[in-house]
């Protein structure tokens, strides 16, 4: 099924690049938020995750999470790995044992754009970050049971790994996109309207509500709009 966008052509956020954007904070020690378990965001097939954000914190160790879905052997993530001179050297992405380095001098307190995406008949996955993406590697499969929350910020229902920074967006797409498409949509240059999209997050709204149509708004816990 495919999910229209509510009420106009939605695009993220450089299309406006250079506006004071409002963002959502968290503070790396205890703030996050959710999205309820549902039928709706299982990861049980091809997906693709989009988000943009600030980085305030390089030192957090082993990882910091901008999301994650963890059952059985499946999760997802933003690492923080190998951090000096005020850079993070890695976006990652996690499936069970396995996971997927793909160097990234995310420099402290700029925009970073970035996008996690599975195909999962080909098991492989590719990132995004910043107008590159990495070749599809292989990962394996998914897990079966995938029935949890959808953490923001950290890893599944505060657990640890916090996020310190500022969320603008997070989509989470139902099918797998190529670098051009994931591009295109985070540039502003399209509106994912016309994909599967089950959850859309503007955080620069003040508000964490779910313009996708389904109902995924965030719960949120301890952040703030900033």
């Amino acid at each position: 099924m495919v999910i229209s966008m509510q009420s106009r052509p939605y695009k993220l956020p450089l299309q406006d690049k250079g506006k004071n954007w409002r963002g959502l904070y968290f503070d790396g020690v205890a703030s996050y938020a959710y999205v309820p378990s549902n039928t709706t965001i299982n990861l049980d097939s091809s997906y693709t995750f989009l988000a943009a954000l600030k980085v305030n914190n390089m030192t957090i160790n082993p990882a910091q999470f901008i999301w994650s879905k963890y059952a059985a052997n499946l999760s997802g993530a933003l690492g923080v790995l190998n951090a000096t001179d005020d850079k993070i050297t890695s976006v990652v992405y996690r499936l069970g044992a396995g996971a997927v380095h793909y160097d990234s001098p995310i420099v402290k307190n700029k925009m970073a754009l970035i996008g996690w995406s599975y195909d999962k008949p080909a098991q492989k996955s590719r990132i995004y970050y910043n107008g590159i993406a990495s070749e599809q590697t292989a990962m394996g499969t998914m897990g079966s049971n995938t029935n949890v929350s959808l953490a923001i910020g950290t890893n599944n229902a505060a657990n640890g790994n916090f996020f310190k920074g500022i969320l603008f967006c997070l989509i989470y797409i139902k099918e797998t996109l190529t670098k051009e498409q994931m591009e295109d949509i985070l540039l502003g240059r399209t509106s994912p309207k016309r994909l599967d999209v089950r959850i859309c997050h503007d955080y620069r709204l003040g508000h964490g509500k779910d313009l996708s149509g389904n109902g995924n708004d965030a719960v949120l816990s301890g952040t703030r709009w900033v």
